[in-house]
């Protein structure tokens, strides 16, 4: 796979490394008070309900006052309780919720729930600028890049 070769002096995998550093820090230090309050919210117990129960149904979770905590993001149809947004999100996401669960952490609890959409945020800023550096190798020099 040439696309994870390295290339390249050490000066530029070092420019790299420190970019890619630099950009973990900051998204992994900014201040999120949005989260809990946004879209995005109750996500990851969709992705839960799928690892752990095989379903999307979040009543299978036996989380209590979920119809509080999620809020407009909730509805029930035939007696089961889903989330309003699309799949494609906790279906991404569903092997990180996975492995968090595996290590421990639960997403019903709301500082995990948080902190797990820290680390996912993380992770998809780092792939995003990685994705990007690689990109623009393509077309410019490496330092204009």
């Amino acid at each position: 796979m040439p696309w994870l070769r390295a290339s390249g002096s050490p000066l530029q995998a070092a420019g790299i490394a420190l970019l890619l550093g630099l950009v973990a820090l900051v998204s992994s230090l900014a201040t999120v008070t949005y989260a809990q309050i946004s879209d995005p919210w109750g996500t990851l117990l969709v992705s839960k309900a799928l690892t752990a129960h095989g379903t999307i149904r979040l009543e299978t979770l036996e989380a209590p006052h979920l119809d509080i905590r999620l809020g407009y993001r909730l509805f029930e149809r035939n007696g089961h309780q889903y989330l309003v947004y699309p799949l494609g999100t906790p279906l991404l996401v569903s092997p990180v919720v996975a492995l968090a669960g595996a290590l421990g952490v639960d997403v019903l609890q709301y500082g995990s729930e948080l902190r797990l959409q820290r680390v996912i945020a993380t992770l998809v800023a780092l792939l995003t600028v990685w994705a990007m550096l690689r990109l623009a190798r393509r077309l410019v020099p490496f330092w204009p890049a």
